[in-house]
C-alpha cells in the first residue's frame, strides 16, 4: 500500500544578470536589503537585493523611486514557485524562505552557486511568516491553513509543532533568542498579537481586536529592535506602524502601552517590515514598492521602486549588527538534548523538545519512540486491512506515481467499518463486522482489542470524551445505544421513532447528540445527550445521509449524502444550510460518485469517496480542492488530534460522576442520570433550562438558582423582543417535562396592529418595525430559521402569517411571526423578486425573472400551483394585488420598462404605464384613494397614477446616489427602502414632504417592505374603471419648474407635487398701482427664495461623504438578486475622519493623517465593498 510523493530535487542557486553582475565566487555580505517579489500573474518569484544600510539606500533612491545603484537578483524561479516570507542567519551565511508553490520551507547558502535544500516538506499555501533563531540554530514559521506554528532545526531532521490551538490566520513572526520569546500576529476573526516561550509555553495575548479595536485590524509583519527591546508591527487596515516596549510585559497590554509611530505619506498596503537603527523597511503592495522610512521623520519616506519591480512580499535588512553573537546553552553539545534544543526564558536558558512521533524521557533530554501506537496529528481511515494512518499534512505532500509513499495500518485483520476514539485516554472504539462486536483498542499499548458487547449492524460510533460515554447507532434493531467507555451499563437510549439510523456524532461541551436516519423519511436529528428534546434540523431535499462530522470552530454540522452525491452543512440549530461539495460523476469515467466518510481538521475537510476509493481533501474556508489520495479500500475516516476533541477537563460528569450511580449524561440542562436497573438505581431527568423564546430563571421558592429536577418549581424570563404571555410558576414533573406548554409562554412584544415588515439580504433577516411605538420606532428581528437572501414580503392578517421569497434558495416561504410553522410554498423559482397576497381569494402570487420569465400563483398552503403569465414577459419585478377590484399589477424591467395590469382571472391584460420609466422596483396601492404608486431606481423618483394609469403625477425626486427598492403606502404615509442609504424612509403620500428615517440604522441591504394597519378605513369599491386605452400625461423629470409642477425644497430630498396642491394662485382683479408696486417685492422675494434654495442644496451636497468608488450599474442595475454585484459602496466621511485624527494622541504628538481609503475590493461572500488584504 503506497502513496506517491514527489522527490524534491535540489535547485541550483541562480545569479542571472539583473541590473548588474556579481563576482563568481564572492560570499554575499552585508549590510544589504533583501526582499521577495512576485509578478502579478504568479509566473515567477524572485529574491532581490541591493547593497547598503538604511542611510546608504535612502541616499541611493530619489524622490521618484528611481534607484541610483545596482540591484541584483539572487534567485529567480518560475511556477510553481511562489515565495512569500524570508529571514536569515548571518554568521552561518544561510537564508530561509517559505515557498507555498512548492509546499516547502527552503534554505540556501549565501555564496555563489550555493545549493538550495528543503527544510520542511508539506506546508499549505499560506505560509506567510518565518523567523530564524540564529543563536540556537532553529527556524520557525506560521501556517494559516493548518493554523499552527512549527519549529525545525536547520537540517529539517527534527521538527515540532509549538503552537497548534487557538490560531486563526497567523502571519508575521519574530524571535528574541536573548530572552527566549516568540511573537506572532494573527489577522483572523479576532485579530491579535501573541507571545510565548520559544517552545510554545506560557502563551499570552498582548494585543487583541476585541480590546484594542481602534488599533489593530489586520496585523501583518513584525520585527524586534533588540537594542531597545521593542516590538514593532504594522497593520494593513490603517497602514500604521506601532511600537510596544517589551520590558516587564507579561499579559494583555493597556492601550497606553501601544505607541503609534505613524504612517507613510502615501497610503498603501503594508505586508512585511524590518528595521535598522535609523530606518524602517516596509513591503508596500499599495505603492508596489519597498518603503524606506526614516524612523525620526516618517513624512520623508522614499519608495524603492526599481524598473521591473514586482509585488513585494517578505523583506529583511541583512546585517551582522542585527544579529549579535551571544553564548547560549544550546550551542554546546546541543544543550545535551537528543533532538531539539530551544531557547527558554527559564533559569536554565534552554528546553529540550522531541520531534513529532517521539516523547521526552524522564531525564528531560533524551527522546524515545512514543509508547502510543500512533502519534497525534494523524489521519485515520478504515480499509480492508484494519485502520490505516497518514500524516497531518498529507494534503500538501506532492504526489507522484513514480515516488511511492508508504502508509501503515493496524488492527489487522479486523473488519472495521466505523470507529471513534478518546484521545485523552488513548483508546479507539470500533465495530467489527466479522462478529458484530464493538471493541476497544489501546493506542498507547497496542495488543489485542477488547470486545465490549455484541450488537446489531452498527452504522455509527461516537465517543463523549468529556463524560466517558459511548454512543452507537444500531441499524438492525433501529435504536441508539449508550454505555460507559468500558462497556458497562449498556442500554438502549432511543428506540421509539428511530428508523434505520446511519450515522451519529456528539458535541459534549454543548451537551448535544446528532444522528441521521435514511428511511422511510430521511432526516437529521439533534437531541440532548440523554436522548431527549429531539429537534429535526434537516429533512428537506435529503437522500441517504452517510456520515456526520462537526466543525467545532465554526459550530457547523456536515453530512454526506450518498444518494444525492453531495456534501452539505448547516449551523447546529439547522439554520443556514449550505452546499459544500456537489460533483456527482467522475469526470473521466462518468461513474456516479459515492461520498461517505467525513472528518474536519483545521481548514480542511477530508471526504472518502467509495466509487474510486479516494480521499478527497478540500480547503473548507476557500472551498477549493487541495488533494486526492488513492488508497485500496475505504470506509470511515477520523482525524486524530486534540483539536478535534476540544473541551475543558474535567466535564460535568467527572466530579463524583455528576451525582449519578450509573450513567451520567451531560446535557444543556445539567447532568442527567440513567440507570440500567431502576430497582437499585434512580434515574434523574432534568427539565429544560431554555425553551422557545425564553429561559428558566430563579427558584419559585425565592432562590437565585433554579433546581430543574422533578418536584421543584422555577420562574422564567423571555428573550429580547418577547414578553410573557402569562406570568406563571413552572413545576418540573417526573419525566423531566414542565407542567405546561413552554412554547406559548413568550410572545412577540408588539401589539401587531400597526407595523412594517422589511427584508434584508446582507443581514439575512426579516425585521418588524412597530409603528405604535414612539419614534424612531421599535424594531424586532424576527426569529425565523434559515433565512438567507429574503427579497419580497407580504403579510396575511387572516392567519397572521408572513410570506417571503428567498433569492438564494429560489423558494417561496410562509411562517408565523415568531418563526414557527415555517413552510415551503414553492421551490425552483429562479429569480423570485416580487410577491403579493390575494387575501380575499386566498392565493399567493410571485414573479420569476428567470428564463423563461413568468408570473405564478398558488393557494396559501402551497397547493394548486399554476402559471398565470409567461408570454411577453422579460424581467417582471414588483407585483401587487387589488382584491377589492379584482386586479393584478406588476412591473417589467424590459428594455422599454412598463407597468401592466390584468384581472385576477388573467383576462384583460394591458399596459397602463409606459415611457419615462427606468427600473421600476417597488409597487404599491393606496387603497383609500385608489391610486397606484411606484418607485424607480434608475430615475430616482416616486410617481403615482389612477389604477388605470391615468392622471400620472411625479411625486418625489429622490436624493442623488439613491437606489430605492421596496415601496408601500398606508394611512397618510408612504415608506420605501434604499440600498444606498441603507435606511427606511417615510414621507407624506400626498406631497412627498416631511421625510424622515424610520427605525434605527440596522439595515445593510433592505429590499422589500410591507405595511399593515389593523383597522384601516377603505372605501368598499373604487370608482368604475374603464377599460379603454389610456395615454397618461407624463410630467417632465428633473427639469426646472413648469406650470404643472412646483418644486418643494426640503433637504436631503427634492420633492415635486401636483399643481393643484402646490401652485400659488394670484387674484385676478386689477388693483392698478398697488399691483405695480407689488411686482418688485414679489420678484425680490422669489430671488431671495431661489438664493436660499441654491445655497442649501450646495451646502447639503458639499457635506456628503467622499465616495471612494462610484456606482457603475449596468441596465438593469440589479438583474438578479442572486447575482453578486458591487451594489454597496464603501465611503469615508472626511470631516468625521479629520475630527477623529485631531483627537488622537500618541506620546503627546498628533497622529499622522491616514489619507483616503483607496484599496477597495468587492467581498462576494458578504456582498459589500471592503478593504483588500
Amino acid at each position: 500500500m503506497k502513496l506517491c510523493v514527489a522527490v524534491l530535487l535540489p535547485i541550483l542557486l541562480s545569479f542571472d544578470r539583473f541590473y548588474g553582475t556579481w563576482a563568481q565566487d564572492e560570499v554575499i555580505g552585508g549590510p544589504r536589503l533583501i526582499w521577495i517579489d512576485r509578478n502579478s500573474f504568479g509566473i515567477s518569484s524572485r529574491i532581490v537585493n541591493i547593497e547598503g544600510d538604511g542611510r546608504d539606500l535612502y541616499d541611493k533612491v530619489n524622490v521618484t523611486g528611481t534607484v541610483l545603484t545596482t540591484v541584483s537578483r539572487l534567485l529567480s524561479e518560475a511556477q510553481p514557485s511562489s515565495k512569500v516570507a524570508i529571514d536569515y542567519d548571518y554568521d552561518d551565511n544561510l537564508m530561509f524562505w517559505t515557498d507555498p508553490g512548492y509546499k516547502m520551507v527552503k534554505k540556501a547558502t549565501l555564496v555563489k552557486k550555493g545549493s538550495i535544500t528543503g527544510v520542511f516538506h508539506g506546508t499549505s499555501n499560506y505560509v506567510e511568516g518565518i523567523a530564524a533563531d540564529w543563536l540556537n540554530n532553529k527556524v520557525y514559521w506560521t501556517d494559516a491553513a493548518y493554523n499552527w506554528i512549527m519549529v525545525s532545526d536547520y537540517t529539517g531532521t527534527y521538527y515540532h509543532c509549538v503552537i497548534d490551538t487557538g490560531l486563526d490566520k497567523p502571519r508575521g513572526i519574530a524571535v528574541n533568542p536573548f530572552t527566549g520569546h516568540l511573537f506572532w500576529t494573527d489577522w483572523g476573526a479576532n485579530a491579535k498579537i501573541e507571545m510565548a516561550s520559544l517552545s510554545g509555553e506560557n502563551r499570552t495575548t498582548l494585543i487583541s481586536e476585541d480590546v484594542h479595536g481602534q488599533i489593530i485590524g489586520l496585523p501583518n509583519g513584525l520585527t524586534i529592535d533588540y537594542d531597545s527591546n521593542s516590538l514593532y508591527f504594522i497593520d494593513s487596515s490603517n497602514d500604521n506602524i506601532y511600537c510596544v516596549y517589551l520590558n516587564n510585559v507579561s499579559g494583555l497590554l493597556q492601550s497606553s502601552q501601544i505607541v503609534l509611530v505613524g504612517t507613510t505619506p502615501k497610503f498603501g498596503h503594508f505586508f512585511d517590515m524590518d528595521l535598522d537603527k535609523n530606518f524602517f523597511f516596509i513591503s508596500d503592495w499599495g505603492n508596489n514598492a519597498i518603503d524606506i522610512v526614516p524612523r525620526d521623520n516618517l513624512d520623508e519616506t522614499r519608495y524603492l521602486r526599481p524598473p521591473g519591480m514586482f509585488k513585494p512580499y517578505g523583506v529583511v535588512m541583512y546585517d551582522q549588527e542585527k544579529q549579535p553573537s551571544q553564548s547560549m546553552p544550546c550551542q554546546t553539545n546541543n544543550g545535551g538534548c537528543e533532538q531539539l534544543c530551544l531557547g527558554d526564558p527559564g533559569p536554565d536558558g534552554y528546553k529540550c523538545i522531541c520531534s513529532i512521533g517521539y516523547s521526552l524521557q524522564t531525564d528531560r533530554h533524551s527522546c524515545a519512540n512514543l509508547t502510543s501506537h500512533v502519534p497525534q496529528m494523524q489521519l485515520f481511515f478504515a480499509d480492508k486491512d484494519g485502520i490505516c494512518q497518514l500524516p497531518a499534512n498529507i494534503a500538501h505532500m506532492q504526489i507522484d506515481n513514480d515516488n511511492p509513499y508508504s502508509y501503515t495500518c493496524f488492527l489487522k485483520p479486523y473488519n472495521v467499518t466505523v470507529f471513534d476514539y478518546d484521545i485523552y485516554n488513548e483508546k479507539l472504539y470500533f465495530y467489527d463486522r466479522s462478529d458484530s462486536y464493538i471493541k476497544m483498542f489501546s493506542l498507547a499499548h497496542g495488543g489485542e482489542p477488547v470486545p465490549l458487547f455484541e450488537t446489531g449492524t452498527v452504522t455509527g460510533i461516537a465517543v463523549d470524551w468529556l463524560a466517558s460515554n459511548l454512543y452507537w447507532t444500531d441499524y438492525t434493531n433501529r435504536m441508539i445505544g449508550v454505555s460507559k467507555l468500558d462497556g458497562s451499563y449498556k442500554m438502549p437510549l432511543l428506540e421509539k421513532g428511530i428508523m434505520k439510523p446511519t450515522a451519529i456524532v456528539v458535541h459534549p461541551s454543548q451537551g448535544y447528540m446528532f444522528w441521521a436516519e435514511a428511511e422511510p423519511n430521511a432526516r437529521i436529528v439533534r437531541s440532548d445527550l440523554s436522548g431527549r428534546n429531539l429537534v429535526t434540523i434537516v429533512e428537506e431535499n435529503l437522500g441517504i445521509p452517510g456520515s456526520l462530522t462537526i466543525d467545532f470552530e465554526k459550530q457547523q454540522l456536515f453530512w454526506s449524502d450518498q444518494e444525492k452525491k453531495e456534501v452539505n452543512y448547516v449551523d447546529l440549530d439547522g439554520t443556514n444550510r449550505r452546499a459544500f461539495l456537489r460533483i456527482t460523476k467522475d469526470p473521466d469515467t462518468q461513474k456516479d460518485l459515492n461520498y461517505f466518510g467525513l472528518t474536519k481538521y483545521k481548514d480542511f475537510l477530508f471526504v472518502t469517496e467509495l466509487t474510486n476509493n479516494n480521499i478527497i481533501v478540500v480547503n473548507k474556508e476557500e472551498k477549493t480542492h487541495t488533494q486526492t489520495l488513492a488508497v485500496e479500500e475505504l470506509g470511515a475516516i477520523k482525524f486524530y488530534d486534540k483539536s478535534v476533541q476540544p473541551g475543558e477537563m474535567p466535564g460535568a460528569c467527572d466530579i463524583e460522576n455528576g451525582g449519578c450511580k450509573e450513567l451520567c449524561l451531560p446535557t444543556p440542562n445539567g447532568p442527567e442520570c440513567l440507570c440500567q436497573n431502576e430497582q437499585s438505581c434512580k434515574s434523574v431527568l432534568r427539565c429544560p433550562t431554555s425553551f422557545l423564546h425564553g429561559d428558566i430563571q430563579g427558584s419559585a421558592e425565592g432562590g437565585d438558582e433554579c433546581d430543574n429536577t422533578p418536584g421543584h418549581a422555577c420562574g422564567f424570563v423571555c428573550d429580547e423582543y418577547f414578553r410573557k404571555a402569562q406570568d406563571i410558576t413552572l413545576k418540573c414533573e417526573f419525566r423531566g417535562d414542565w407542567n405546561t406548554n413552554t412554547d406559548k409562554l413568550c410572545v412577540l412584544d408588539t401589539t401587531l396592529e400597526d407595523f412594517l415588515l422589511v427584508t434584508d439580504s446582507n443581514t439575512h433577516q426579516i425585521t418588524l418595525i412597530d409603528l405604535d411605538a414612539q419614534e424612531p420606532f421599535k424594531n424586532i428581528p424576527l426569529p425565523i430559521p434559515e433565512v438567507d437572501n429574503p427579497v419580497a414580503i407580504d403579510f396575511d392578517p387572516v392567519d397572521q402569517v408572513l410570506f417571503w421569497t428567498d433569492a438564494s434558495k429560489k423558494e417561496v416561504y410562509r411562517a408565523e411571526l415568531d418563526g414557527s410553522s415555517k413552510q415551503t410554498i414553492a421551490s425552483g423559482v429562479q429569480t423570485p423578486d416580487g410577491l403579493a397576497l390575494d387575501t380575499k381569494n386566498r392565493h399567493v402570487y410571485w414573479t420569476d425573472a428567470g428564463n423563461p420569465a413568468k408570473i405564478e400563483r398558488a393557494d396559501m398552503n402551497g397547493t394548486g400551483r399554476e402559471l398565470v403569465f409567461h408570454v411577453d414577459l422579460d424581467k417582471p419585478r414588483a407585483i401587487i394585488v387589488d382584491s377589492i377590484n379584482g386586479f393584478l399589477f406588476w412591473t417589467d424591467w424590459r428594455t422599454k420598462a412598463r407597468i401592466e395590469r390584468a384581472r385576477l382571472n388573467s383576462e384583460d391584460r394591458r399596459i397602463i404605464v409606459e415611457g419615462d420609466l427606468g427600473w421600476p422596483n417597488g409597487l404599491a396601492i393606496d387603497r383609500s384613494t385608489h391610486k397606484l404608486y411606484w418607485i424607480d431606481a434608475k430615475l430616482e423618483k416616486i410617481e403615482f397614477s389612477d389604477l388605470d394609469g391615468g392622471n400620472r403625477h411625479l411625486l418625489l425626486l429622490l436624493q442623488p446616489e439613491s437606489h430605492p427598492f421596496g415601496l408601500t403606502v398606508i394611512g397618510q404615509f408612504m415608506y420605501w427602502t434604499d440600498w444606498q442609504h441603507q435606511q427606511i424612509h417615510r414621507a407624506d403620500k400626498a406631497d412627498g414632504q416631511n421625510i424622515i428615517y424610520v427605525g434605527p440604522g440596522i439595515f445593510k441591504k433592505p429590499n422589500d417592505i410591507h405595511a399593515f394597519i389593523k383597522h384601516p378605513v377603505y372605501p368598499t369599491k373604487a370608482p368604475e374603471i374603464t377599460t379603454k386605452s389610456v395615454t397618461p400625461k407624463i410630467p417632465p423629470t428633473k427639469t426646472p419648474m413648469s406650470k404643472e409642477t412646483t418644486m418643494i425644497n426640503k433637504l436631503p430630498t427634492t420633492t415635486v407635487g401636483s399643481a393643484s396642491n402646490n401652485s400659488m394662485i394670484l387674484p385676478s382683479e386689477d388693483h392698478g398701482h398697488s399691483i405695480v408696486m407689488l411686482i418688485p417685492i414679489v420678484v425680490l422675494l422669489v430671488m431671495l427664495g431661489l438664493s436660499v434654495v441654491i445655497f442649501l442644496i450646495w451646502r447639503q451636497r458639499s457635506k456628503r461623504p467622499t465616495l471612494s468608488v462610484r456606482r457603475q450599474f449596468e441596465s438593469p442595475v440589479y438583474k438578479n438578486l442572486t447575482e453578486e454585484t458591487d451594489s454597496v459602496l464603501a465611503y469615508r466621511d472626511e470631516d468625521a475622519a479629520d475630527k477623529e485624527l485631531a483627537n488622537t494622541q500618541c506620546n503627546g504628538e498628533p497622529a499622522k493623517e491616514l489619507g483616503k481609503y483607496s484599496r477597495l475590493q468587492f467581498d462576494r461572500d458578504n456582498e459589500y465593498v471592503t478593504f483588500s488584504q
